[in-house]
């Protein structure tokens, strides 16, 4: 990537940034909240979030201070893959993209559901509820 591309793509992130605190101004303080305790900490921690909470970039930014986490996520976020996004599933299928450490996933039962995880992997395994398989 040149110099410019980078320049380019740090200049789009920030404009991002802009736009999601004026969107978003209590969740933005939130997410920079949780950065400050637990990102500067570098002890480890596992934390586990709600979609209101999580974005590929936050995900990141615990990876790189050796935290761990697992959540929920919208697909609304401008970094959630489009190959994920995008894909049609059927009940009982799964898809996911993986960023180094971070999975992104994306599976349906009755309705579908998107989390990111730092420590899980696709792996799938039958539960039984109320005397049912599911």
């Amino acid at each position: 990537m040149s110099n410019s591309e980078s320049d380019e793509e740090a200049g789009l992130l920030e404009e991002e940034e802009e736009e999601n605190n004026q969107q978003y101004p209590y969740v933005c303080s939130l997410q920079e909240e949780v950065h400050e305790k637990f990102i500067f900490s570098g002890k480890g921690h596992t934390l586990y979030l709600d979609n209101s909470y999580t974005s590929p970039r936050l995900v990141d930014k615990l990876v790189k201070s050796k935290s761990d986490c697992v959540g929920t996520m919208s697909s609304y976020r401008k970094e959630f893959p489009q190959t994920v996004k995008l894909a049609k599933l059927k009940q009982g299928e799964i898809t996911a993209a993986f960023c180094g450490k971070q999975m992104v996933m994306k599976w349906k039962d009755k309705r579908e559901v998107l989390m990111v995880s730092t420590f899980h992997g696709t792996e799938m395994c039958e539960v039984e509820k109320e005397g049912k398989n599911s």
